[in-house]
């Protein structure tokens, strides 16, 4: 499964964005999920579950939701408990995300 190209009416904010990447990217840190690891436990391929990692590529509300469907309740609770200490501010916007150069 690769990442929607669209999502619906609302996006993150720039400064939500920038936090969730942050977010994400400290919480498979914390639990020492390896990119590989996640790419295959979200159904991403490698080179993508390893951009999300690294903060390359956006964070969706999609990509959120199927995290909390393959990783479960307790997994998506603490990437929101890592989002919400750094994030402070409006987290939506109706605004699309711009891909970043290169994508």
């Amino acid at each position: 499964m690769e990442e929607p190209s669209t999502i619906s009416t609302k996006y993150f904010s720039p400064a939500a964005q920038a936090s969730m990447k942050h977010a994400l990217s400290t919480w498979a840190k914390q639990n020492r999920v390896r990119p590989r690891d996640f790419a295959r436990q979200m159904g991403y391929s490698p080179s993508y579950g390893w951009s999300l990692l690294r903060g390359t590529a956006p964070v969706t509300i999609p990509t959120l939701g199927l995290f909390l469907l393959r990783y479960g309740v307790k997994a998506a609770d603490e990437l929101l408990e890592v989002f919400r200490t750094i994030h402070t501010g409006e987290i939506f916007s109706t605004q699309p995300i711009q891909p970043s150069p290169g994508e």
